[in-house]
């Protein structure tokens, strides 16, 4: 693991942590979906792409509806970014 996909999965976990302590059931459940994909991939680069990153999410999670996908994709995307 380097250093890049330490703070992209901490800032995800940080993410979630925070959620969790008031927000709402959907978005807990889409921060912990990004979060066990991270933890899974252990890649940050994968997620550099916006269309790369919807079509990654919509194979991990075939079972999801389209909002749930562009959701957890945003979620991802905008971690890896930073």
């Amino acid at each position: 693991m380097t250093n890049t996909y330490d703070n992209f999965y901490e800032a995800l976990k940080d993410q979630y942590e925070y959620l969790l302590n008031g927000g709402t059931s959907y978005r807990k459940k889409t921060a912990l979906l990004a979060l066990n994909i991270a933890k899974e991939v252990k890649q940050v680069d994968l997620f550099f792409d916006h269309e790369r990153t919807k079509q990654f999410v919509r194979q991990y999670l075939p079972d999801e509806d389209n909002y749930r996908v562009l959701d957890v994709s945003k979620m991802l995307y905008h971690n890896a970014k930073e």
